[in-house]
């Protein structure tokens, strides 16, 4: 036997990993309404920093060759991504909160706090009209 087949080095492999990294960074960019693939993977790479011919080829699987200070640049561009989306969900959680809150309160004043209230019906009756 001949030793021509070899395994792939670990070099190789992590590359390929980090290829396939880069391209779920690149899935981390929200996509807007108005957005076509085009326009959303020129945005995702801006992004990042990326010129729009390499952020196609990061995307549609082509060999680039990432080193590592851009994969570190692209990784700090991900986790500040990250904390603003944290930051914004946890607004509106709050704004959730306080939302819930008037309701309940507009509830209370409105109908009386009785089990009926939550009815619409008020506390007093059953809905019947009073006529003294």
């Amino acid at each position: 036997m001949s030793g021509s087949s070899e395994k792939p080095s670990n070099q190789t492999v992590k590359s390929m990993n980090a290829a396939t990294e880069v391209r779920d960074f690149l899935c981390a960019v929200p996509r807007q309404h108005s957005d076509n693939c085009d326009s959303w993977l020129r945005r995702a790479g801006a992004f990042f920093g990326l010129t729009p011919r390499r952020t196609k080829s990061i995307w549609y699987g082509e060999k680039v060759r990432i080193d590592h200070d851009e994969y570190m640049r692209m990784r700090s561009r991900l986790d500040d991504l990250r904390k603003a989306q944290m930051k914004r969900q946890e607004l509106l959680n709050d704004a959730a909160i306080l939302l819930a809150t008037s309701r309940n309160d507009a509830r209370r004043v409105a109908g009386g706090t009785g089990p009926a209230a939550g009815r619409g019906e008020r506390a007093g009756g059953a809905g019947q009209a009073t006529d003294d």
